[in-house]
């Protein structure tokens, strides 16, 4: 506890209070996976040298069992293949969409290399729409290299993460049609209108939803919302860092170590203890990526 207290500190820099004394409630631990965070970028933000990982984790990841990193420049691969060094990262590798013009075919082979390059790369992305930022022009390219990568994950049997922003209908009609209604999906960083998620979860089977840190956030009611209509069997627990610190972090780096504070946040949203949602939630994630004991 006191380890996670500390570390935590570190990034209350920009803050009023430590967690010491401005969190009367620090969450309790419990082992944990991180099913969705960016090494390299916390890194860069923290500005830490690509070569200091390993140190950075162990000094700030406490009480992980593993944590996904996730690669989705192109010029960030060679990361994810020095990050799976750590015995408790596992990395996935696609294109995100708001690099879709990037996706080429040697791209698209040197994921494939990757993919198969070591258990310990185990999904295929993120990769997806995202409408909020991008002219409308770039929707149709985003559409196309979407449909691409979904037909290559098929032909590598490499489970999915999905990033789809401002774009549900259109994520959900070409993931009808070119995925398998039962195959491993993981909705990354739900932030869309809750009523989405009964047709998600109906639709296929094995899909599972991740939330971040920005469930804490005093005006995300409706991430909240779609948090309760999820079966705690189909959740999964993200940080997204560096993005979105959990309160009381909120404006620091987000990192792995943070969990606990979104751990207990789901836990009071759906009504059960937080060492029930480290347990279910890690669960999930290792039916997801295969991520072992």
């Amino acid at each position: 506890m006191q380890r996670v207290v500390q570390n935590i500190g570190k990034n209350l820099r920009n803050k009023k209070e430590s967690p010491q004394n401005g969190n009367r409630h620090q969450p309790a631990l419990g082992s944990f996976i991180d099913s969705h965070v960016h090494i390299d970028h916390i890194l860069n933000r923290e500005n830490r040298p690509i070569k200091d990982f390993s140190e950075f984790i162990d000094q700030n990841f406490s009480s992980f069992h593993a944590s996904v990193h996730v690669a989705c420049h192109p010029r960030d691969f060679s990361n994810a293949e020095l990050f799976i060094e750590h015995p408790k990262i596992y990395s996935t590798v696609g294109v995100h969409p708001n690099y879709a013009q990037l996706y080429t075919d040697e791209v698209e082979k040197e994921i494939k290399r990757i993919l198969t390059s070591s258990p310990k790369f185990v999904a295929w992305g993120e990769c997806g729409l995202d409408y909020v930022k991008s002219p409308a022009w770039k929707h149709k390219i985003q559409q196309e290299i979407f449909q691409k990568q979904m037909v290559a994950a098929l032909e590598l049997a490499k489970p999915m993460v999905i990033h789809s922003r401002g774009a549900d209908a259109d994520s959900f009609d070409l993931m009808t049609r070119l995925l398998p209604s039962d195959y491993k999906i993981h909705l990354h960083c739900f932030t869309s209108p809750p009523q989405w998620i009964e047709k998600w979860l109906t639709k296929f089977s094995n899909l599972y939803v991740g939330f971040t840190g920005c469930s804490t956030f005093s005006g995300a009611h409706d991430v909240r919302d779609a948090i309760s209509r999820v079966p705690l069997e189909r959740l999964l627990i993200e940080t997204d860092g560096p993005f979105m610190a959990p309160e009381p972090l909120r404006g620091s780096t987000a990192h792995s170590g943070m969990i606990p504070f979104i751990a207990q946040k789901f836990a009071e949203i759906k009504g059960t203890s937080i060492e029930k949602m480290y347990q279910q939630t890690k669960k999930n994630a290792q039916t997801m990526y295969g991520i072992p004991d």
